[in-house]
């Protein structure tokens, strides 16, 4: 993913928006594009969003239907802030205006909104597509404990290890790797146990354990 030097954040021009995410995606048909107008003042707004790793209910419930069923003029000073705070539900909403994190919120699952005369998107959670549930390997059964193993999934595997680890002191660092995957990798560590060095953590010799 290439973006010219121009073209690295987003302008205040939403056609301009518009139109290097469409060339972004334009031989992606998975990609798709929901164009908004507000009833009242008439400003235009695009959702972008993959299919088939959305909650499809989610979005046509909780984020389209209240924007195009909003009838109040959009502040002029801070419009993705009121649409956050008054008009969209969702518990997980933030703004970015780096294209390259956009494009990957929007191929992680993530809903991508693009106000017209806004420097800046809003990020809507909106992740939603199958996975494995959480259960024994078929390959390491076990006589006694619980049958429970990691999935794809990465969060639901956080999601694990901080129920069988309740530790207040429990961190988690995310981080992407590959030039072409853009996949997640977290390192999970409890830090007074552990110190970090330039070749990475190592366990700290003043806890001994």
């Amino acid at each position: 993913m290439n973006l010219s030097p121009h073209v690295q954040h987003l302008s205040s021009s939403f056609d301009e928006n518009t139109q290097v995410f469409r060339e972004i995606f334009q031989k992606d048909p998975t990609i798709k594009f929901r164009q908004i107008t507000f009833s009242m003042d008439r400003r235009q707004a695009l959702l972008l969003f993959a299919d088939g790793m959305v909650n499809n209910t989610l979005i046509n419930e909780h984020i389209i239907e209240p924007l195009i069923q909003f009838q109040g003029i959009l502040p002029l000073d801070r419009v993705p802030e009121y649409i956050q705070e008054r008009i969209v539900y969702s518990n997980d909403v933030t703004t970015n205006d780096k294209i390259s994190d956009l494009i990957i919120e929007i191929l992680s699952g993530n809903t991508v909104l693009l106000i017209e005369g806004c420097s800046a998107a809003l990020v809507l959670a909106s992740r939603g597509f199958q996975s494995r549930s959480i259960a024994e390997p078929p390959a390491e059964k076990v006589l006694q404990g619980p049958r429970e193993g990691f999935t794809e999934v990465l969060l639901f595997n956080v999601s694990l290890v901080r129920r069988k680890l309740c530790n207040p002191d429990l961190r988690f660092e995310f981080r992407r790797i590959g030039k072409q995957s853009q996949g997640t990798w977290t390192e999970s560590q409890i830090p007074q146990f552990w110190r970090k060095s330039t070749d990475g953590w190592t366990k700290s010799k003043s806890t001994g354990s």
